[in-house]
């Protein structure tokens, strides 16, 4: 079900930007865009998985880092059985304020939408939107 609507929420959202072509106005460039030349090997995409300390993955936002030690910790919970019965508590609290706090900005996303469009109508004007 979940797999359904999403591939009809992206047809619908492709097919709306093809037809109004979004962004045609605001006079960027291909050249913009344009991405680095650098490439990496699978090699250095692996063993930069890996953080060299914990602290690191979390201060330059590496989500990948992050979710391999999430993972690691994961296992080693499990490993451990009932000894990690107060790690588990603690995790699941925490999951459930985090639930909690997403469920209040999923309510208030619309509001700030709202906000968002109408800052960049009265920073760039009508004309940036009227064609639409």
């Amino acid at each position: 079900w979940f797999m359904i609507t999403s591939l009809i929420a992206v047809a619908i959202g492709l097919a709306i930007g093809l037809i109004t072509n979004p962004g045609s106005g605001t006079g960027l460039t291909p050249k913009d865009g344009e991405l680095s030349e650098t490439k990496g090997s699978w090699i250095d995409f692996l063993t930069g998985i890996i953080p060299t300390d914990v602290i690191t993955p979390f201060t330059e936002l590496n989500v990948l880092q992050i979710v391999f030690m999430a993972a690691v910790a994961g296992i080693a919970a499990l490993k451990l059985g009932d000894k990690a019965q107060p790690i588990l508590t603690l995790s699941q609290s925490i999951l459930e304020l985090l639930q909690k706090a997403l469920w209040w900005v999923i309510r208030l996303a619309p509001l700030g939408t709202v906000g968002l469009i109408g800052y960049a109508i009265a920073d760039y004007g009508w004309d940036l939107i009227g064609k639409y």
